[in-house]
């Protein structure tokens, strides 16, 4: 959060650190929001606060260089207008860490798993999502025997998902592989994971809500960009100018 700010072998770290000040603020304030929501957890909200913290200084580093709020906002545009791609794709590759950080964060921090015996008709509740079972049937694939079976997602009484997992058995190879269904709000990822068959039309089954775990895949392709922008900077195509070696004159003899 802070490299941005500094300028090469004369930077001024406590003078970074001051114009931070507001990026830290929002930072504190938004975890504190984070923490109430999701309840307190020491090291996940010290993630939360560094990714928002590294938002904040990549932000705050752009705002600087167009001027933002200290010259008017058409001067600031031209400002932006001007500043070279790979200015563009340092701020773009930040963002895009800080992505990650907070996807792998929620996930390993906040993810809910149910695991329970289910009939037909039985619904369970996972996150404020509703996963009603609705059966097992059998399915023919081309090299392998599948029990698939039928989870209907609903939040608040209206659809959002319709899941089959299935559990396959290959008869070449004689063995069983478990298919999970996955269902991607961008904000979360629902699976679920159908087990074996219990005692009459019960079947062993796993929910799972993952939050954020597409930010984690969402993240490298943004950093991924940030570079690409960066390397369409002519300053970065251009190779540097070769130095010239310089004529030794021959050695003359002594008079």
């Amino acid at each position: 959060g802070v490299g941005p700010l500094l300028a090469w072998k004369r930077g001024d770290l406590m003078g970074a650190l001051s114009r931070l000040k507001f990026a830290a603020a929002a930072a504190v304030v938004t975890t504190g929001i984070v923490g109430a929501v999701q309840g307190v957890d020491v090291w996940a909200l010290m993630w939360v606060a560094l990714a928002l913290w590294l938002i904040g200084g990549a932000v705050t580093e752009w705002a600087e260089r167009i001027g933002l709020f200290r010259v008017s906002f058409g001067d600031s545009m031209a400002r932006a207008r001007r500043l070279p791609r790979s200015a563009y794709g340092m701020t773009v590759a930040h963002l895009g860490v800080a992505i990650v950080v907070l996807g792998i964060t929620a996930q390993a921090t906040w993810q809910t798993e149910i695991v329970r015996m289910m009939s037909p008709g039985d619904s369970v509740a996972v996150a404020g999502y509703d996963f009603t079972f609705r059966g097992v049937a059998p399915i023919a694939g081309p090299n392998y025997s599948s029990q698939r079976g039928t989870f209907e997602v609903t939040r608040g009484g209206s659809p959002v998902a319709t899941l089959f997992p299935e559990k396959r058995f290959y008869p070449v190879q004689g063995m069983d592989t478990t298919e999970a269904a996955i269902h991607t709000t961008w904000l979360a990822d629902l699976y679920a994971v159908v087990g074996d068959k219990g005692e009459g039309d019960a079947w062993a089954v796993r929910l799972y809500h993952n939050p954020l775990v597409p930010w984690i895949w969402l993240g490298a392709i943004v950093m991924f960009l940030g570079a690409c922008l960066s390397l369409t900077d002519r300053r970065h195509r251009v190779g540097a100018p070769r130095r010239t070696a310089r004529a030794v004159p021959a050695a003359q003899p002594a008079e």
